[in-house]
């Protein structure tokens, strides 16, 4: 077990230090700086930009004239039209779904990851990309570094593997301490006043940037502000029941969406184990079906740092 994670972490390194070498500039080379356009504000919560530019004030004034309205703040990340979008070179795949991609892809020197998103329309994009500058990096979410408008196209912070991996090579007081990490982080995007409506394993992904994992909840596009009406699909088993009948979300919700996860990470543990029996008390705690009798995550972090003295 030991060796498969010294592999994985060694593989993490190899691979930056590889793409670190494919980054280097190249003088033959033309590159190219695309030039971001004034569209988008910061409300909180956050609301979708605008793709439409400000009025423009009239060249003649008088005292009688409406004030100039203030500039639009520029955005932090590059605006890339659909030449720019394809000059961009793709390294690998590393996920395929039905409503999108995403690969991995080398812009600027670094190394990100680019979703393609498909049949979403330009204002949930718009309020997916807006999140992400409300949370500028909170819970360890990706910051973005370009848009294309015309491709639905995101670039964004690599930030590893899907956490399910992980579960399969970590032992047990690593999935402990993660667990931890995680509620820590869902606690930092509450405090931005965002609700992630969709936490499950393939929503987190980890790196290994240093001694200690670093754990990063991704996928904002289910993402809502407190209060917002949510209903639940099909087949959705990690989403809590309120969003059956299209009730509000809140930071409760996501509660139960996390009892779940400790839930699927309880059972890749020893069923006898001590460490076992402790995390379904959480499981307990936090499934409840009255929203607002779930144990909330500030006092469940502390019974989790509890276990740490029983978990192998």
């Amino acid at each position: 077990m030991v060796s498969i994670r010294k592999k994985l972490v060694s593989g993490w390194r190899r691979l930056r230090r590889l793409l670190s070498c494919t980054t280097r500039h190249n003088p033959s080379q033309k590159s190219f700086s695309p030039q971001p356009v004034p569209m988008v504000s910061y409300p909180s919560p956050p609301a979708p930009f605008s793709t439409h530019s400000s009025p423009h004030s009239s060249s003649h004034s008088s005292p009688h004239s409406s004030p100039e309205p203030p500039a639009r703040p520029t955005p932090p990340f590059d605006v890339l039209d659909i030449e720019e979008f394809k000059k961009i070179p793709r390294l690998y795949r590393l996920g395929d779904g039905t409503f999108g991609c995403v690969d991995l892809v080398l812009y600027k020197g670094q190394v990100l990851a680019m979703k393609t998103h498909k049949g979403i329309i330009a204002k949930d994009l718009a309020k997916e990309v807006n999140y992400h500058l409300h949370l500028d990096g909170a819970g360890g979410a990706p910051r973005i570094h370009a848009v294309c408008l015309q491709s639905y196209a995101v670039l964004m912070d690599y930030t590893g593997v899907t956490y399910d991996k992980y579960l399969k090579i970590a032992t047990p007081k690593e999935k402990l301490k993660s667990l931890i990490k995680i509620a820590e982080s869902l606690c930092e995007i509450h405090d931005k006043h965002i609700i992630h409506n969709d936490l499950k394993v393939n929503n987190i992904t980890i790196t290994f940037q240093g001694e200690e994992p670093e754990l990063h909840l991704i996928d904002f596009g289910m993402a809502t502000a407190p209060g917002t009406a949510v209903r639940r699909g099909d087949g959705c088993y990690w989403m809590a029941p309120d969003f059956e009948y299209g009730e509000a979300a809140s930071s409760f919700s996501d509660i139960y969406s996390f009892g779940k996860l400790v839930c699927e990470v309880t059972e890749t543990l020893s069923a006898c184990s001590v460490l076992s029996d402790c995390l379904y008390r959480i499981v307990d705690l936090t499934q409840v079906e009255d929203p607002a009798s779930r144990e909330p995550l500030k006092e469940v972090i502390p019974t989790l740092y509890s276990f740490l003295n029983v978990a192998n």
